[in-house]
């Protein structure tokens, strides 16, 4: 049994100035969350199946946040922008990794366990863009982004020997635990066409292209106080999206 409770207060302010071809915009948004988390540990008689009975776990957090955001654009004609982000951003773990719970597969001796510690990932983000507006409602784009990430989410699997558990013995147990920090950083080209050039019922047809390409390297702390570099996980090197569009007013 699991159960997660939040409360999440959230103020912000913003500020846009023009003048000329350049938009500056500005602001902060600071966030507090008070996070109450619930769980039950359900206890065994060592080498059987008796149950003896269950503990409740429970853990409470509060994390704060202040995160400011800059975006700055310049237009030099009706066509053409070019933009520049500097943000402060944060994401959340998931639901099952930050609960005080342990799962655990007997047959196969594994071990998946919460982690009432983890921290909130926090990210600084730096974006550079170009935008061209092309004839007949197409749009090309191209732009490279630098991210430094503290406290970065991965999950570390060890052999353990449990012993509080009806069958005693070594598990392989995994905890999602916070990296040191991260580096992100890469390019990206978009196009985005539709083709009203066609004839008949074709000039209703589109498409959108995109592609990423993604340089990372992560900081994990291992055993005896040792460091290790890896790619940042879920990150892939190539990413490409390819998407036929139809969009005809008869179906409105």
């Amino acid at each position: 049994d699991r159960r997660q409770r939040q409360m999440c207060i959230r103020d912000s302010i913003m500020a846009t100035h023009y003048w000329g071809p350049f938009m500056a915009l500005g602001g902060v948004r600071y966030e507090h969350t008070n996070v109450d988390y619930t769980g039950i540990n359900l206890r065994f008689e060592p080498f059987s199946d008796a149950f003896q009975g269950f503990d409740s776990l429970r853990s409470e957090k509060q994390y704060k946040f202040l995160l400011p955001q800059f975006h700055f654009k310049y237009s030099p004609n009706q066509t053409t922008n070019y933009r520049a982000a500097l943000t402060w951003t944060y994401s959340r773990p998931n639901f099952d990794d930050i609960l005080p719970y342990r799962q655990t597969e007997l047959d196969s001796r594994e071990i998946t366990q919460g982690n009432p510690d983890l921290n909130f990932a926090q990210a600084i983000n730096f974006d550079l863009l170009a935008e061209k507006y092309l004839a007949r409602a197409g749009i090309l784009s191209g732009g490279v982004f630098y991210k430094r990430i503290d406290d970065f989410i991965y999950y570390f699997e060890q052999r353990i020997y449990v012993t509080d558990i009806s069958r005693p013995g070594w598990y392989f147990v995994t905890t999602a635990q916070n990296g040191k920090q991260a580096d992100v950083a890469g390019a990206e080209i978009s196009w985005n066409q539709q083709f009203y050039q066609l004839p008949g019922g074709w000039k209703y047809c589109g498409i959108y292209f995109n592609y990423t390409y993604t340089w990372s390297r992560a900081v994990i702390a291992q055993r005896q106080g040792q460091e290790e570099e890896i790619r940042l996980p879920g990150q892939s090197p190539n990413t490409v999206n390819l998407a036929l569009i139809y969009d005809s007013p008869k179906w409105y």
